[in-house]
């Protein structure tokens, strides 16, 4: 049977820790000999949000300052042909967006198309069965009007870009599956909701209309260390719920995840 293979890329370094973090990206340190470790190269930020230097390190961060609290909203869920879950798009839609309003986000769901749309925030679920479960993969991802020098924008277009990205991708029971996903995309939406709520809380430090330096925002509990040497024991980390197996940020960067191929194509539900 083929193997259907998927790079899941790591995204966004943020967390419900309110927290303005920044994260240095550097590739795993390679080991000579028992101990002796050469320090790993740095590797490219690849996130949506600033890179900037920071000790000598090219560090980057998530950026929502002065990012309005008007926001539309649009949910998909993809699923292989003719399979049928217990929960639609619909349910998941209410989710998001009540965890949007309990951010203080007013929420426009499925704004109509156009520049006015922007910015939204859209939900991609897409679902693959397999004889252990479901596996699902989970991305929020927040569009927002951009320019780029290269580009002389027309009057009746707009260029629109992911300006802040989460993808979250997990394994579950036919039976826990409805629970763990309705968890997952409220995660999602609540840590967008509060970084928003982050960003917002410095206006008043910075006279609430011009952007603060990047310097303001300070490393929190997400920052990577410099590569040492491994300690000679790592505690397990198994999920609390033996029913979803997830992996999310940037424990899942760079790995992949060979699930059954589904069947037939993909549809919305």
């Amino acid at each position: 049977m083929k193997k259907l293979k998927f790079i899941i890329l790591s995204t966004m370094l943020a967390s419900s820790v309110l927290v303005a973090d920044v994260e240095p990206s550097t590739n795993t340190p390679v080991q000579n000999a028992p101990g002796q470790f050469t320090p790993a190269q740095p590797q490219l930020y690849t996130f949506p949000g600033f890179v900037f230097q920071r000790d000598n390190d090219w560090v980057g961060s998530d950026y929502l300052y002065n990012l309005q609290n008007d926001i539309g909203l649009s949910v998909e869920l993809l699923t292989p042909e003719n399979e049928q879950l217990s929960i639609n798009a619909q349910k998941l839609t209410d989710i998001v967006a009540n965890a949007f309003r309990n951010n203080k986000l007013n929420v426009r769901v499925n704004p109509s198309p156009g520049p006015g749309a922007l910015p939204f925030f859209y939900v991609q679920i897409m679902v693959f069965p397999t004889d252990q479960g479901n596996v699902a993969l989970v991305t929020g991802s927040l569009f927002e009007p951009i320019t780029l020098n290269r580009i002389s924008t027309q009057k009746d277009a707009v260029l629109q870009a992911i300006t802040w990205e989460k993808k979250t991708m997990f394994m579950s029971t036919p039976d826990n599956f409805e629970a763990d996903l309705t968890k997952t995309v409220s995660d999602i939406a609540n840590i967008f909701g509060e970084r928003w709520r982050l960003f917002e809380s410095m206006k008043p430090k910075t006279g609430g209309g011009s952007n603060p330096n990047l310097n303001s925002i300070r490393p929190g509990t997400r920052v990577l260390p410099r590569p040492q040497a491994a300690p000679a024991h790592t505690p397990s980390n198994a999920p609390a719920n033996p029913s979803q197996q997830q992996k999310s940020s940037s424990s899942f960067s760079g790995t992949t995840f060979s699930p059954p191929p589904p069947s037939g194509k993909f549809s919305n539900m």
